[in-house]
């Protein structure tokens, strides 16, 4: 039993610094509800980009600057990563279902056709470079260790 607990600690330490890693390199984090949920491309990402788009309704600012309520999310479709269905080349729709809140980590990059230039004047659009990290389920546990890193450099990155 003593065994199981310490696997379960170091898989949550491994974890919490690879989303400490995560967060302080993103350009914006974000809490946000998931309002639309577009179609997808019907392919994976491989010898081209496969971006499905994701709008949705800014809940809590945690890191940079977003500056409209609504954002336009393009997330890359890629095969057996932890965003994108186990069977269609598509977003997860159990994560990516309208209502869910998730914690976005964000880009201004355009990425490989992942921002979209703009959508209209109410919509700010946005890329999610990591199809692994970019979008999780915003469980109280993940924003505790999310404030953390980003209280041990500022809430823009660095102190």
């Amino acid at each position: 039993m003593l065994g199981i607990a310490c696997l379960a600690f170091n898989i949550l330490l491994q974890d919490e610094k690879s989303l400490s890693f995560l967060v302080k390199r993103a350009e914006v984090v974000v809490v946000a509800e998931v309002i639309k949920t577009h179609p997808s491309p019907g392919f994976w990402s491989g010898q081209f980009a496969s971006v499905q788009h994701v709008e949705y309704r800014v809940i809590e600012i945690l890191k940079g600057e977003v500056h409209k309520e609504r954002i336009d999310v393009g997330h890359y479709v890629v095969s057996n990563s932890l965003t994108a269905d186990k069977d269609h080349a598509q977003l997860s729709p159990e994560l990516f279902k309208n209502g869910n809140r998730l914690i976005l980590l964000l880009s201004r990059e355009k990425g490989f056709g992942c921002k979209r230039d703009s959508i209209d004047a109410a919509t700010e659009t946005f890329c999610s470079p990591n199809e692994n990290g970019g979008a999780m389920a915003a469980e109280t546990e993940r924003l505790e260790i999310i404030r953390r890193a980003l209280n041990s450099g500022g809430r823009n990155g660095n102190k």
